[in-house]
């Protein structure tokens, strides 16, 4: 199963507080959900960051990870890989 990003946050947040995100599967005919899923979600891979972007944060964050790798006793190395 790919994982997926809701294409409206707020439109599916707003139906998980009314209680109807989960209660929509039953609701809704079995053959119309594919075609639900795919207006309802993205693919992941369409969630990408430049790498000039990235290696901003990597340099504006750089202080915090590795206070937090020690603070965790963890190598968060992969972290600072400004390439992603």
């Amino acid at each position: 199963m790919q994982s997926r990003v809701p294409r409206l946050f707020f439109a599916k947040r707003g139906l998980k507080k009314a209680g109807l995100w989960e209660r929509a599967p039953g609701l809704i005919p079995h053959r119309f959900h594919p075609l639900l899923k795919r207006l309802a979600f993205r693919p992941q891979k369409a969630l990408t960051m430049e790498p000039d972007d990235r290696a901003r944060l990597v340099a504006f964050y750089r202080d915090d990870i590795l206070k937090l790798a020690e603070l965790l006793n963890r190598d968060l190395s992969a972290w600072l890989d400004e390439r992603g």
